[in-house]
């Protein structure tokens, strides 16, 4: 085990020195990744600090009946109504598109079972 390890660290060692084109260029990708990773994080910090309000902004809104709470309600059942009709308008669409399938398939199947009937007379 302490065998394994010191040889590992070795191998690190001497990579660490002596970088291969492979290791270098994994090395490249890895800060580059790094980098953008940290870019992501400062953005999303900064439109969590644009989009909540300041203390005063909630205090302000206590005071008048809590409207930010209430406006997200709104949004949310708004949103929550929007999809609920865009949910019925597509199974609406489907059903219509079942029933025309079926109503094709019974009017082939009346016709060949007529076929049949007057092949038979």
């Amino acid at each position: 085990m302490l065998q394994s390890c010191l040889e590992l660290c070795l191998t690190l060692m001497q990579e660490f020195l002596n970088p291969t084109p492979a290791s270098s260029a994994k090395q490249r990708e890895f800060y580059k990744n790094a980098k953008y990773v940290k870019k992501y994080k400062k953005s999303i910090n900064q439109q969590e600090h644009q989009s909540t309000p300041s203390t005063a902004q909630v205090l302000s809104e206590g005071e008048n009946g809590g409207g930010h709470a209430s406006q997200k309600k709104m949004k949310y059942k708004k949103n929550a109504r929007n999809l609920q009709e865009l949910y019925e308008k597509k199974h609406g669409e489907q059903e219509k598109d079942r029933i025309g399938r079926e109503a094709m398939m019974q009017a082939k199947k009346e016709e060949r079972e007529a076929a049949k009937l007057e092949g038979e007379h």
